[in-house]
């Protein structure tokens, strides 16, 4: 399901979902169906404009619970997060490596909502389960396990950073980021293995 409405009653957020077909990105992976970069940009812009809209809900409408079971690739090629709550979850253990740091102390921003799509992308592009990936000082370090363009790659670290001061701020910022690269504003990638 997806939030398609949201309401606010007598200090009350009422949220209304709808039922979405397609095909999870953990399916994806699952499946080893092939995808493009431009697919895997696409699905990343796609997850972005969500998270950026929802930033500017008020109240602010966080998920909290972000994992590659949520992002749905729906039957006419569009994107869907789903699985909202009306109150994100705590998180007392890391039950889900998509979960961010921060959740594990009770804390959830649109920051949390970004580190957890940004290891949903990483998951998507390296093909490979997140604890197989190797972690120094909390961080997943993906670089080598994949041969995407290395501006992408820059923007995923920014997004997975495990301390809030250094992670992305901002879906928005993140969006302007991508559409740079896939323009190719920041000039030809002397380390793209994919040419």
């Amino acid at each position: 399901m997806t939030l398609k409405h949201y309401l606010i009653e007598n200090s009350e957020i009422i949220l209304s979902e709808e039922i979405i077909k397609g095909e999870s990105i953990k399916s994806i992976i699952d499946n080893c169906t092939p995808l493009s970069l431009d697919e895997i940009f696409d699905i990343t812009q796609k997850s972005l404009e969500i998270l950026a809209h929802l930033a500017k809900l008020k109240p602010l409408v966080l998920h909290g619970d972000i994992n590659s079971e949520n992002i749905i690739i729906t039957e006419n090629n569009s994107l869907a997060i789903i699985n909202f709550r009306e109150t994100p979850l705590p998180f007392k253990e890391k039950k889900s490596l998509f979960v961010a740091p921060e959740q594990l102390n009770g804390k959830l921003s649109i920051q949390s909502d970004l580190y957890s799509l940004g290891l949903v992308i990483v998951n998507l592009v390296t093909r490979k389960n997140l604890n197989e990936l190797q972690f120094i000082d909390n961080k997943i370090h993906f670089r080598r396990d994949t041969g995407i363009n290395s501006f992408f790659k820059n923007l995923l670290d920014d997004l997975i950073q495990p301390k809030l001061k250094f992670r992305t701020k901002k879906a928005k910022k993140s969006l302007k980021h991508l559409n740079k690269i896939r323009k190719g504003k920041f000039g030809r990638d002397p380390f793209e293995i994919n040419k």
